[in-house]
């Protein structure tokens, strides 16, 4: 039987993204939390963290675009893979699955 989760939305951070990089990671981390889009907004959070682009750049919400768009196939496959968490829940039947972004943004891909 899984464990009681944690009394709030999932954000993503239930999985390790290092492999992503920092900011690619923090970016899935961010979707989880407010779904995408506004990637303006999201650029600012981001720098705001000190993170940067792939070569050092700053972020622009063009540049977080692209690299949700590059990331969001590996995203994607890691939760089809349907891998269980801490609680004994898999995202497919946690609980908080409907309040977390990242299903909705993958979507189309």
């Amino acid at each position: 039987q899984a464990a009681e989760c944690e009394p709030r939305p999932c954000d993503g951070s239930h999985f390790e993204w290092a492999e992503l990089g920092e900011t690619a990671g923090a970016l899935v981390e961010l979707i989880a939390k407010v779904g995408p889009g506004a990637w303006d907004t999201k650029a600012e959070a981001l720098s705001g963290r000190g993170l940067k682009g792939p070569d050092g750049e700053e972020l622009t919400a063009e540049l977080v675009q692209k690299i949700w768009e590059e990331v969001a196939p590996r995203v994607k496959q890691r939760l089809e893979a349907k891998p269980e968490m801490e609680c004994g829940h898999s995202c497919n039947t946690c609980p908080t699955k409907d309040e977390c972004g990242l299903h909705g943004a993958l979507d189309d891909w």
